[in-house]
């Protein structure tokens, strides 16, 4: 799929790496990913123009606890060249006795300042 999306696609999209047990793993599985992709657009000639997201399928865990772990690893994955998050059943069953609330929270106080506004 690499070959394919770094040759022809507009959106290139990976769910969260499956093995991950613990931030260190995360890091270094995105990283690989993420250069192995890359040096495929490069061979290309389109590095730099095919735009990354990633759908976050939290291994039990490490999904974030709160907002402002979401806000962290949004941060991390904008440092990797990733400019679309996709954090789907989040917060996690438990996370938060107000789970619509802590989502509106992120979407309206945390998410602006991530975007640069």
């Amino acid at each position: 799929m690499f070959h394919l999306a770094a040759r022809v696609a507009d959106r290139w999209n990976i769910y969260y790496p499956p093995g991950v047990e613990s931030e260190a793993d995360l890091d270094g599985a995105l990283r690989s990913i993420v250069d192995r992709f890359e040096e495929r657009c490069a061979a290309h000639g389109r590095s730099g123009r095919v735009g990354r997201s990633i759908t976050f399928d939290f291994a039990p865990g490490l999904e974030p606890a709160n907002r402002n772990e979401l806000a962290e690893l949004v941060t991390q994955m904008s440092a990797l060249g990733f400019d679309e998050c996709i954090a789907t059943g989040w917060p996690p069953d438990g996370g938060s006795d107000r789970p619509i609330e802590e989502v509106l929270a992120f979407v309206v106080e945390d998410l602006p300042s991530l975007r640069g506004g």
